[in-house]
């Protein structure tokens, strides 16, 4: 889209200033969604080749899982749905805090994407696991065929099956 409203800016240098900057916006923003699409390429490669540095952080294992939260709730709520978090521990972890907030918001928003429409609801519940912190992430979304779950770790694997609004996840 970026090229195209490129070209159509070029091609009518007379065009109305307040749709140019309409254009001008969507391009912004999806040069935006370009870059991070980049960036989430470069660090996956760092990942799989054990280049990719890790910063530690050590904070309560809630403290992670609500912050994630409460960015989501808004949009939860816009659609009628709930987010709710269920805390059994509260010890701290020692982790990544972006790469981890990273994985939960690609799970967390997939879900979202899935929800039925109606009493749409994710549950995150944090709990202790022989000394081990767990996180446990479940929806009421139609989940993923039996015959799909394996492939769901490959490299952009999409799972092909189809929704309200046919979106493919």
């Amino acid at each position: 889209s970026v090229r195209a409203f490129t070209e159509i800016m070029h091609d009518h240098p007379d065009m109305d200033e307040t749709k140019r900057q309409e254009f001008l916006k969507v391009m912004v923003g999806e040069m935006e969604r370009l870059s991070k699409l980049i960036t989430q390429v470069l660090d996956l490669e760092k990942l799989e080749s054990g280049k990719q540095v890790l910063h530690l952080t050590e904070l309560p294992a809630e403290q992670l899982v609500s912050k994630i939260v409460d960015a989501f709730k808004p949009s939860f709520e816009k659609d009628a749905q709930t987010i709710e978090v269920r805390v059994s521990t509260y010890k701290t972890v020692q982790v990544d805090v972006d790469l981890l907030e990273r994985v939960f918001v690609n799970i967390i928003g997939n879900a979202k994407k899935y929800l039925p429409s109606e009493n749409g609801s994710v549950l995150i519940t944090v709990s202790e696991i022989e000394k081990n912190i767990q996180f446990d992430i479940e929806d009421n979304g139609p989940g993923i065929p039996m015959e799909q779950r394996l492939n769901v770790f490959d490299k952009f694997y999409q799972i092909h099956q189809s929704k309200k609004n046919n979106v493919g996840g």
